[in-house]
Order: C-alpha cells, then sequence, then structure tokens
C-alpha cells in the first residue's frame, strides 16, 4: 500500500528527526556530519529552504525547518537519497540506512518554535557529548552566537524580542521533549537514563564509558540494568554500546 502524503501545514515550520537503523551511528565519523550538513544545505538553497537549526548527533540529526519551493517531505527525500548513496560508496554497507522515514512535527506556536530551537541545541549536553553547547561543532548554536550567514537566524532572533539575548534564553534549561520515543509503561524516558547514568558516571561524559576499562563499565552499567531497571534495549541505545556488552552484564551481588 502506498504510503499517505504528509499534509503542508500553514506556517509551513517543522521539527524533523532522522535516525539511524536500529539506533546505528550513522553521522559518527566527522565525515559523515559534513558530508550530511552539505546535502541539507545544497537543497536547502536549490529549493529555497529556511533552515533555522539543526543538530547532527552520532545516531541521528534533528532539523528545524520551514517549506520553501517543495514541501517538506520532498526535501527530506532528495537529502536522504543522497546520503544514503554517498553513505554506501564509503561504508560499503547494504540494506536500509536510516530507521524509516523521518520523524516531523509541524510547529504553529511562536513559543513553541523558539522551545524547540533551544531543545535542539540542547541535545549534545544532554546526551553527554559536550559540557557546554557552544562546544559541540555540528550544532547551529554557535552559528547564531557569530551570525553565521547559511543560518536563517532572523527568524528565530526576531521572535526572542520579548524574551532578552540569545544566549540567556538558549541556556535556560528546556524540559519539554519532542520526538522522542515514547518509554513503555511505568518505564523511563531516554532523558531519565542519561541523568541516571551521568550521576553514576560522577559527571564525566556518556562518551567515556567506551575508554573505561572493562570490569569498571560494567560495574556502572550493571548498576542501571538491573538496581535502576533499565531494558537491554533502551541502555544499548542511551550509551551507543552494543547490545551484546548490555546483554553479558550480570547483577552486582554476583
Amino acid at each position: 500500500m502506498p504510503r499517505t502524503p504528509r499534509a503542508r501545514e500553514e506556517s509551513g515550520i517543522h521539527h524533523v528527526v532522522v535516525q539511524g537503523l536500529d539506533h546505528q551511528k550513522i553521522f559518527e565519523e566527522n565525515e559523515d556530519k559534513d558530508l550530511y550538513l552539505d546535502i541539507v544545505l545544497r537543497f536547502k538553497e536549490r529549493f529555497d529552504m529556511r533552515l533555522y537549526a539543526y543538530c547532527i548527533l552520532p545516531n541521528h540529526a534533528h532539523l528545524l525547518l520551514k517549506e520553501g519551493e517543495i514541501d517538506i517531505s520532498s526535501f527530506m527525500r532528495r537529502v536522504g537519497v543522497s546520503f544514503v548513496h554517498w553513505y554506501k560508496m564509503n561504508h560499503a554497507v547494504e540494506g536500509p540506512v536510516f530507521r524509516g522515514r523521518y520523524m516531523s512535527e509541524p510547529l504553529q506556536d511562536e513559543s513553541q518554535i523558539l522551545q524547540v530551537a533551544r531543545y535542539i541545541h540542547q541535545e549534545p549536553v544532554k546526551v553527554g557529548l559536550v559540557k557546554e553547547m557552544e562546544e559541540y561543532l555540528w550544532s547551529s548554536y554557535r552559528l547564531y552566537l557569530y551570525r553565521n550567514s547559511f543560518i536563517d537566524s532572523e527568524a528565530i532572533l526576531d521572535r526572542l524580542h520579548y524574551w532578552g539575548p540569545y544566549e540567556n534564553y538558549m541556556k535556560v534549561p528546556e524540559p519539554a521533549v519532542y520526538l522522542e520515543e515514547v518509554p513503555p509503561r511505568f518505564g523511563k524516558t531516554d532523558r531519565e537514563v542519561r541523568a541516571l547514568l551521568l550521576n553514576r558516571l560522577g559527571g564525566k561524559a556518556i562518551e567515556e564509558l567506551r575508554y573505561m576499562p572493562a570490569d569498571m563499565r560494567d560495574a556502572i552499567l550493571a548498576k542501571l540494568r538491573f538496581d535502576d531497571k533499565v531494558s537491554v534495549t533502551q541502555l544499548a541505545r542511551v550509551t551507543q554500546l552494543g547490545r551484546s556488552i548490555i546483554q553479558k552484564l550480570r547483577k552486582p551481588d554476583e
């Protein structure tokens, strides 16, 4: 059965998320992130789209876009086809690269647009990749600070005239969750699991797990797996470690 086309919304502004299949790190290499951004910018210019914010993380990417000459669905299809073609040639992989179609939500309310931009910019800190937003190189946060021309920053900055300076607004913790997987009943969100993990890491970044001695790493992960009742799938997703590592964990008292 053919897929139902996505409807065009009145504002034309959408928050879009693309994910790697099975949460694979399709943007793990810097070259992958750079290439994806280059493709987005190329089609942005070709079809007169507006790019208000972005953040490219190892296994997914956020875009805050406004439709131009084509709708979001057509734009994302072109971006996806171009990236997948390049990715398969350079990484010698077969089969799907992305996890199905992109996720998206239309934005109408001015405050929601600002909150989503803030949510996107805060993601690298929330997932433990960096300590400060400005440290992450594949996010539009820094471009706002330096007024880079390829981001359509004026639309966001104009909306902030009632909210104060850009940096102040962006550093206010954003409590809302946008386009994140809904946890099972009585389960935890990915954000809650990240918070538990960061607490057990004692301030270290989540990425440091992969460089720890295996026994130290496994002791930390076992506490989340068995004491905090985090599932194998969710723990593998949040830590970006292989499922086999999580599945081999043993209860702390064994």
